[in-house]
């Protein structure tokens, strides 16, 4: 959902009903569950294979394997590092947040296009999925460009000075209006 005051590319709430702040940090939390699920599996395979209680066949399964491990540890600390700075008002971590959702948007594409059979049901799969984080790298470009913009677009997307770090650009604004 947009409010009028706020430009027709920028979202003020996520899932048309949600506070945008709480929307990014509940797909954060989301994330980092998920992927601390799948490094445990991986982990778990990988460790299961070298004792051939489960074995992997191929070592290109096994690099596979590492290198979606690598993925899933990447995610759950961009996650991790989005959400800290979501309750400190900062915006880097939200901005390397969506910029490495859209790098794993891309490298998920590039992925399908190299790795895929390309079935119409794989098809339809990816441009679901790839529409869903569309949606959510808009959600949390949204939320960045809101912080950075600060007074009653950060207020419309869930943030107050009271919670603002201290490099947040909250209190500079904030200081700003004190001395005008």
């Amino acid at each position: 959902e947009m409010s009028e005051d706020a430009p027709w590319y920028r979202l003020d709430k996520c899932c048309c009903c949600i506070p945008l702040k709480v929307g990014v940090q509940i797909i954060a939390v989301l994330e980092m569950i998920f992927s601390a699920l799948a490094i445990i599996i991986l982990i778990c395979v990988l460790v299961a294979g070298s004792i051939q209680f489960f074995p992997i066949p191929g070592s290109s399964t096994v690099l596979g394997t590492v290198i979606v491990l690598l993925l899933s540890i990447a995610t759950f600390g961009f996650a991790l590092y989005a959400y800290l700075d979501i309750a400190k008002a900062q915006p880097w971590g939200i901005r390397f947040y969506y910029i490495f959702k859209i790098v794993s948007l891309v490298v998920s594409i590039l992925a399908f296009i190299v790795a895929s059979t390309k079935g119409a049901d794989e098809i339809a799969s990816l441009v679901f999925s790839s529409l869903i984080s569309l949606y959510v790298i808009w959600c949390i470009w949204s939320l960045n460009e809101a912080l950075t913009t600060g007074g009653k677009a950060a207020e419309d997307a869930g943030f107050n000075v009271e919670e603002a770090g201290e490099s947040s650009p909250l209190l500079a604004q904030k200081g700003e209006r004190e001395y005008v």
